[in-house]
């Protein structure tokens, strides 16, 4: 189900990938393709569509809310906007509609997840 894949990539986001066991093969793929868009505008490969893997379509979106050393999180409103943005262009708008669905869900895990201040 596509709302679990969602809530797993979260979570897998938020540091706690260890548990999950990917496949390294798996993980590799996700890390290359989800700079693929919507629109066939990304990269590596330019792929459009449908022809970019849905985990890699879903793992854009939860991109956006990534911390990394190079970039600060953004607030809740300012990821919503962006994707709102980017819909149908760099998102897929079916992820983003889960993403929808789910808000109140994914937040939840968000917040369990986050790192201690």
């Amino acid at each position: 189900m596509l709302s679990a894949t969602l809530l797993v990539l979260v979570v897998a986001d938020a540091g706690v990938d260890k548990e999950m066991g990917a496949a390294p093969d798996q993980a590799a793929e996700i890390a290359t393709s989800h700079h693929e868009k919507w629109d066939g505008s990304g990269y590596p490969k330019g792929l459009q569509g449908r022809e970019i893997p849905r985990m890699e379509r879903i793992t854009a979106v939860v991109d956006v809310f990534s911390q990394r050393p190079y970039k600060e999180e953004l607030p809740w409103g300012t990821c919503c906007e962006i994707l709102a943005e980017g819909r149908g262009t760099y998102f897929d708008p079916d992820v983003l509609d889960a993403f929808e669905a789910h808000t109140e869900e994914i937040m939840n895990v968000q917040r369990r997840y986050a790192d201690p201040v």
